[in-house]
């Protein structure tokens, strides 16, 4: 019942979403500096939040003598007992029994054919005696490889053998019987230890984050079979092992149809090169452990936003093979009128070319409350027209955005919802659409969710541009304005002769209930708290999650960042911070459930998104508990997104040994150049595009996957996935 009872809620706040912090100051937010339409001049200093806690210099590693052995005896006729410790069999034989009836084996051992394999370990013998150790193929039961040696004192074996046949369930066997009556009833101990049984092939079969793992953060692998008991930390330059760990947590995951197994090696703190070769024979590819393996995943992942500009021409100094022409720059229609307007600029909201106030503000929230939380993350040249200005590029970035937000905003305060053309763009460069655009209707959730925005931007821009602060914050409270007169829900379906996304969300409280949230912490007008706290207890459940369809999150977070409200509405604050909480726990759990670490049971439209969204609602309940759990499961759900999945891949262009070459973007496709940072929607189970309904029915939810441009349900590109991934990028850095 609880599965089914976590399935249905995510489904409910998730399903029709196409959808650590390192260093953050913890100074504490004073309202005095934000009034309505005064912005106070202020020394030049980014704006910061009030969080409660940092996250640690060093996480605690697993238990490594926490793991249970796969590694059996058969005995027909012998008396033979298998003591195991990490790293180490010690068989105690009281009867041996008969020579091929009696051995240690252990099953699931992946064999190629014509590849070589040594098997290789330290054993030794209570008294010296004979024994024989085989490997054979449990599908046609051919015995592969059969050697006998002799065991005695303390010595390190070592045996090569060719394979002549493939075998997906290979089994090695040590055959411990005797028919010697000497050898047969005196009693005597076998020990074997640092076994090992090592291909000479290049596999992939371990599952890493591909562009590595931070110096004193988190590091796990996911092995997708039977490893084995233990896995090595092997120098790729030297192939020294480094370090040796329990492989653990046999489990089963429904969504991969796999029995996958655990590893840890936080405590390993050096950094290097180095790759995971588990006890058995599977490899990982090679990886990266430093201070900072995700810079410059960081800073392609910002500069996806200056590919994604309209309205401008991309030059060839900064875009490079993506530059084209000034595009879509014609005024647009009001759709039912002859009346025009200019609407030029902002980003392509994914892969084709309209554009969206609800997800381009989700997508300037991430990027704004990320730098605001981290802003040492952001000093980086993105090489952007506006770079060595006097303003952090990412701010320069999310401007642009904002500006165009702004042109959608009508005189009466009420913010048309996009800007569209009657049908897709075919596959051309943005020059070349010249469809003619159209303007579609004001909406209250479009408007509401501009309104929380532009008061986020009058923060984050006051220290910077006090001029333009303001104007966001009088757009937002004439926003806001245009609500309290217009109190019932307003979201229309596109018309019919316009196909293009939709966008459709069944309420507008939480995009309200952000609104006044947000005012409040930007205003400190106790009106704007009210409302916020009446929508609240209306229905708690509008301040959960950041998706473009269900932003109350953001008010929920802003709220408690407020001091006085925890010191002026404590129930309020409780309330605030139980409702975050709960929602980090359901994440959390389902983190928690499988090996992957993957936080949702809904492989759907923009799953990756959905998954680096909950990595941020679960740092959000870490900033005010100090819950390392949270910041641990936030991290694992960069590892996934970066390769550390099923489908062993790094769902971000250019980034990672296996990554998407043909995201659906028309502007990579239409240019033919590669679209470098850009976070692709991920497994799609519901076969939303031709390429996925033609993929095996028995194909799992989390693999249901093509690296092709025309699926678009799977592997699509979008601002409001890649603002996710940059925020929750940002904060572990």
């Amino acid at each position: 019942m609880l599965l089914i009872s976590l399935f249905v809620f995510i489904v409910f706040i998730s399903i029709f979403s196409p959808r650590l912090r390192e260093q953050i100051s913890d100074t504490v937010f004073s309202m005095k500096n934000f009034i309505p339409h005064k912005i106070q001049k202020k020394s030049f200093t980014p704006p910061k939040l009030s969080v409660l806690h940092q996250i640690p210099e060093n996480f605690s590693s697993s238990d490594n003598e926490s793991f249970t052995s796969g590694w059996t005896i058969y005995s027909l006729d012998g008396n033979l007992k298998l003591q195991n410790s990490f790293d180490k069999m010690e068989i105690q034989i009281n009867n041996s029994g008969s020579t091929n009836a009696n051995y240690l084996y252990r099953q699931g051992l992946p064999i190629i054919k014509d590849k070589t394999y040594e098997i290789y370990f330290d054993g030794q013998s209570s008294i010296e005696r004979n024994l024989k150790i085989e490997v054979i193929n449990t599908e046609t039961q051919e015995i592969l490889f059969s050697e006998n040696f002799t065991i005695s004192q303390p010595q390190n074996f070592q045996f090569h053998f060719q394979a002549e046949q493939t075998s997906n369930n290979g089994e090695l066997r040590l055959y411990l019987g005797s028919d010697l009556e000497e050898i047969k009833n005196n009693f005597h101990s076998v020990t074997i230890q640092k076994l090992r049984m090592i291909p000479n092939l290049e596999t992939t079969q371990v599952r890493i984050n591909q562009l590595g793992y931070r110096v004193n953060q988190p590091k796990t692998c996911v092995f997708p079979f039977d490893a084995g008991d233990v896995f090595d930390l092997v120098d790729a330059n030297t192939n020294q092992v480094v370090y040796t760990s329990s492989i653990m947590n046999r489990k089963y995951d429904e969504f991969t149809d796999e029995y996958t197994y655990y590893g840890d090696f936080t405590a390993f703190n050096k950094a290097g090169t180095y790759y995971i070769r588990s006890q058995i024979g599977s490899i990982s590819l090679p990886f990266n452990i430093n201070e900072n393996p995700y810079e410059n995943v960081l800073l392609a992942a910002q500069k996806f936003f200056y590919f994604q500009r309209s309205g401008m021409e991309l030059e060839k100094e900064y875009a490079g093979e993506l530059s084209h022409f000034a595009d879509h720059m014609t005024p647009a229609i009001l759709y039912g009128t002859e009346n025009s307007i200019d609407v030029s600029g902002g980003w392509f909201d994914a892969g084709d070319y309209g554009r969206y106030i609800k997800t381009g503000a989700k997508s300037v929230n991430d990027l704004l409350l990320a730098y605001i939380s981290n802003p040492k993350s952001f000093d980086g040249d993105n090489n952007i027209p506006e770079s060595n200005n006097d303003k952090p590029d990412i701010l320069d970035e999310v401007k642009y955005e904002l500006d165009w937000m702004l042109k959608m905003q009508d005189t009466d305060g009420g913010v048309y919802n996009k800007v569209l053309t009657k049908n897709p763009a075919e596959t051309v460069a943005p020059q070349d659409d010249t469809q003619t655009m159209f303007v579609l209707d004001k909406e209250t959730t479009a408007t509401a969710s501009f309104a929380g925005t532009m008061a986020l931007a009058s923060f984050a821009y006051q220290q910077y541009d006090e001029t333009y602060a303001k104007k966001c914050l009088d757009a937002s409270i004439l926003a806001n304005d245009y609500l309290e007169q217009h109190l019932d829900h307003i979201d229309k379906k596109n018309p019919s002769e316009i196909n293009g996304g939709q966008y459709l969300d069944d309420s507008d409280k939480d995009n309200r209930f952000f609104a006044k949230a947000t005012l409040y912490f930007v205003t400190n007008d106790s009106i704007y708290l009210q409302q916020a706290r009446d929508l609240f207890y209306a229905d708690q459940s509008i301040a959960d999650n950041i998706s473009w369809n269900n932003i109350g999150g953001y008010g929920r977070y802003l709220l408690l960042q407020s001091k006085k409200l925890k010191e002026t509405d404590e129930q309020f604050y409780s309330d605030l911070l139980n409702s975050l909480t709960k929602e980090a726990d359901l994440y959390l759990s389902t983190s928690d459930s499988n090996n992957y670490h993957s936080s949702t049971y809904i492989y759907g439209w923009g799953s990756n998104g959905m998954i680096v969204e909950n990595g941020i609602v679960m740092l959000m309940a870490y900033d005010f508990t100090g819950n390392e759990n949270y910041a641990k499961a936030a991290i694992e759900q960069i590892n996934y997104v970066l390769g550390k999945n099923t489908l062993n891949m790094s769902f971000v262009t250019g980034y990672g040994q296996i990554f998407p070459n043909n995201p659906h973007s028309r502007i990579s496709k239409a240019l033919n150049a590669p679209l470098l940072g850009a976070m692709v929607g991920g497994p799609n189970s519901f076969r939303e595009d031709i390429i996925t309904k033609q993929m095996s029915p028995d194909l799992k939810p989390a693999k249901m996957y093509a690296d092709v441009y025309e699926s678009y349900s799977s592997n699509e590109v979008s601002i409001y996935w890649n603002s996710s991934f940059v925020y929750l990028l940002s904060r572990i850095k």
